[in-house]
């Protein structure tokens, strides 16, 4: 789980094509670097990667520096009590959709955070990949070149406006 968890096909811009989000914490806490509060779990915040996230991190959470995310599936469990979806992947989620991303929400009591692999979000999430065009050569092109064209006009905008 976690911010990145996704998966990138070859398009040559460093941006994912999609991103599948497993009991995310995309929370909007000032705790990021904090030990105590961060949602990385068994990471130290002061590595080089956390810091990097944490200075860019009104691009993933809901506000006015948002950046559309690529075509996203999350799963979140309403037992999680680490990263409770209501703090954590519902705003994400909104955020996303007002932006016009694509969107596939799992949200369910699917057990504590850390519930791991499981046939009921693992088998949508791949049939969600192959309408996508991932697994079959030549499909989705069209749709993919689209979606980055579109994204590259949404990152440069929120750049501009978030002084980035």
């Amino acid at each position: 789980g976690g911010v990145g968890g996704g998966g990138e096909k070859e398009s040559g811009d460093g941006r994912a094509d999609a991103q599948a989000l497993i009991y995310p914490c995309i929370c909007n806490s000032d705790g990021w670097l904090d030990e105590e509060e961060s949602g990385f779990w068994r990471a130290d915040v002061a590595t080089a990667q956390v810091r990097s996230l944490h200075s860019a991190k009104e691009r993933v959470v809901a506000g006015p520096c948002f950046v559309r995310p690529p075509p996203t599936f999350l799963v979140a469990s309403t037992s999680d009590d680490v990263c409770p979806p209501e703090l954590d992947t519902a705003p994400f989620v909104e955020a996303a959709e007002r932006a016009g991303a694509n969107v596939h929400y799992l949200l369910g009591d699917f057990g504590g955070h850390g519930f791991g692999l499981r046939r009921f979000w693992a088998e949508p999430c791949v049939a969600w990949m192959r309408s996508l065009g991932f697994g079959a050569a030549g499909a989705g092109e069209r749709g993919v070149s689209e979606l980055k064209e579109a994204e590259a006009v949404a990152v440069a905008a929120a750049a501009a406006a978030c002084g980035g």
